[in-house]
């Protein structure tokens, strides 16, 4: 009986054996699923320095970004690169030779080629969004969509991990840049007097004027004696202090001495988009604003200001 025992669990370990080692073998030319099948080895394309998302320029029209790509894992046999706009897809470029470091080569010329646009309708403080493609030299295609995984369905979507997307990875595969000044601003030469050069609502027309000094900090302006406008149905005059950032956007504080006519004390909040300084272009200050009262928030509005 023993015998017969010992047996049985010879066959049984025997068998098992067997299924592991179909379970544990994959071929390679026939199961490409990324998920699956060297996840480790996947595509993957990255800035070669530190991720710099300023096209420093001084002219929006003419701007060059020629920062450094390479392949990470020495796999690829090409990698597209496709600029979004308008919600829509166009492809920008397509590198076939990945041997070595190449230049992303994104420039005002080709970005407008590719969306059917003009030079002439890119501006400071625009944001351009890209996205790439990765292909392996098996042909497996690896793209900007983080990967999500769900076994029990068997559904798969996107191809790059989460972390990923984190600063120190530098992703070539889905990044913004925005066109900029080459150069920080520097405080010390904002002072002067500015006039509002466009806004959206009534608060502060065009033709609105401040003058500027430099402070309290040394990376601050202050803007003084900035008047709301009485058509909006507010009144008041205060000074703005704004913080000038070295990757050219600002933050402010608006004056506690503005008043509505009918809901009483209101500021001038920022809304949670950039705002941006520009000094290689008369020192443009551009400020998105929420005008907030007790009762509840205006419609969000942007007034550009210029150095005269």
């Amino acid at each position: 009986m023993l015998d017969t025992m010992k047996l049985k669990n010879k066959f049984l370990i025997a068998a098992l054996a067997i299924m592991f080692a179909a379970v544990s073998c994959t071929d390679e030319d026939s199961f490409n699923n990324e998920v699956f099948y060297e996840l480790e080895n996947g595509g993957f394309v990255r800035f070669v320095e530190a991720f710099n998302p300023l096209i420093g320029t001084t002219d929006p029209g003419a701007f060059v970004y020629d920062a450094e790509i390479e392949d990470a894992n020495g796999n690829l046999s090409g990698y597209n690169l496709y600029v979004v706009s308008a919600g829509d897809t166009f492809l920008l470029h397509s590198f076939t030779d990945l041997s070595g470091p190449v230049s992303i080569n994104i420039t005002a010329q080709n970005v407008a080629a590719a969306i059917g646009g003009s030079t002439a309708d890119f501006q400071f403080g625009q944001t351009l969004r890209f996205i790439g493609e990765a292909i392996r030299n098996d042909g497996v295609v690896f793209d900007n969509k983080p990967l999500s995984a769900d076994f029990e369905d068997g559904e798969f979507v996107g191809s790059t991990q989460q972390q990923l997307y984190t600063a120190g990875y530098r992703n070539a595969l889905a990044f913004n840049l925005i066109i900029a000044c080459p150069t920080a601003p520097d405080a010390s030469t904002y002072a002067g007097n500015y006039t509002v050069v466009s806004t959206t609502g009534s608060w502060f027309p065009v033709g609105t004027t401040a003058t500027v000094v430099a402070g309290p900090g040394s990376n601050q302006i202050t803007m003084q004696d900035v008047t709301l406008n009485a058509a909006s149905g507010a009144s008041g005059t205060g000074d703005w202090i704004v913080t000038l950032n070295s990757d050219q956007t600002i933050t402010y504080t608006s004056p506690d001495s503005y008043v509505h006519g009918v809901y009483g004390p209101i500021s001038m909040r920022p809304n949670g988009t950039p705002n941006f300084t520009f000094e290689c272009s008369d020192h443009r200050i551009v400020m998105r604003y929420s005008p907030t009262v007790a009762a509840g928030t205006f419609t969000a509005r942007v007034t550009t200001w210029e150095k005269n």
